[in-house]
């Protein structure tokens, strides 16, 4: 069995190279690859006015990447680059998995809006659906549902790692709550760099942040992490088995988590979170906050300074340093 690489820069081309991944496509039984290039892709007539679709049953290998160049030779892994765009016409892009891994990263998910949970992106939410998840330097925006998690649904198998890693979640509503989406852990898991803001819901009560859940005796965290500025709470737990460390939540929610270490609740200061710019001021209590950086890139492609004794947390990493060092 071998692996099957597409590079794509169209619509149809992407729902193309999804159809062929899927079960009964001409290459369900092999690790499949798909590299998108920069450019918007857009749902509709090449997505039959659906999402972007990919099922598999296979053992093997769904990884889809975004940032490439016009002959997929290098990426940027900057998401910006790569636009999954529903057009506030349909959910953006739906994946599951009953068996083999996927890996989603470096493109955005935008303007979705679903009846189901996981306007922006759902992964492995049908029952059924168990496999290994990662979810990279994304961001996910302005995606809507009447229903719950309306920015991202993701969910791994029993005893399957789940990772939610350098990515923005930002102006995502659900109207049943969970605006920003819910994170379910069936094995080890791990939500790290995450800015979470401005995500709401019109559920009276209800919560417009981030619901996590882990895995009974599988470790579960949420680090390094800004939630702010959500309707009623940044965080809802959705069981004791999650610990946290060095994040700016707003308000918690739910369960009371498993530990909890260097938890703040204080403004973040974004330079204009009004306007889009979620990066954090000079004067941000988020710069340096951490040990050490927990990704490898943030979620506008810049790696993190391997030298730093101290990481920022959120999603975006500091350029100018606090210490006035570059």
């Amino acid at each position: 069995m071998s692996a099957h690489l597409y590079c794509v820069s169209t619509a149809a081309q992407l729902q193309d190279a999804l159809t062929q991944a899927s079960d009964g496509g001409a290459h369900d039984d092999e690790d499949n690859v798909i590299l998108l290039t920069a450019g918007t892709f857009k749902t509709g007539a090449a997505t039959a006015h659906g999402p972007f679709l990919y099922h598999g049953s296979s053992s093997r290998h769904f990884d889809l990447f975004g940032g490439y160049d016009a002959n997929c030779n290098a990426t940027s892994r900057d998401p910006r680059q790569s636009i999954l765009d529903g057009d506030h016409a349909t959910a953006v892009l739906e994946v599951h998995s009953t068996n083999g891994p996927i890996d989603l990263a470096w493109f955005t998910a935008r303007n979705g809006e679903s009846d189901q949970a996981g306007a922006g992106i759902s992964a492995n939410r049908l029952a059924g659906d168990d496999s290994q998840a990662t979810l990279d330097g994304l961001i996910i925006r302005d995606n809507h549902t009447s229903a719950t998690a309306g920015g991202l649904f993701v969910q791994s198998g029993p005893g399957d790692l789940l990772l939610v890693l350098d990515s923005l979640v930002i102006g995502n509503s659900a109207d049943s709550g969970f605006g920003a989406g819910s994170v379910i852990a069936g094995g080890p898991a791990s939500i790290g760099n995450l800015t979470v803001a401005q995500n709401t819901t019109t559920l009276a009560g209800g919560v417009g942040g981030l619901r996590v859940a882990g895995a009974s005796g599988s470790s579960c965290g949420v680090d390094d992490s800004i939630l702010w500025g959500n309707t009623q709470a940044g965080l809802f737990l959705g069981n004791s088995n999650v610990h946290l460390d060095y994040d700016d939540v707003g308000t918690l929610d739910g369960a009371a988590p498993s530990s909890q270490n260097s938890v703040i609740s204080v403004n973040p200061q974004f330079v204009d979170a009004a306007s889009g710019d979620f990066h954090l001021k000079s004067t941000s209590p988020a710069l340096g906050f951490a040990p050490d950086g927990f990704g490898g890139h943030d979620a506008e492609g810049h790696p993190s300074a391997p030298y730093r004794s101290l990481g920022d947390i959120g999603a975006l990493f500091d350029t100018i340093f606090r210490t006035g060092m570059d």
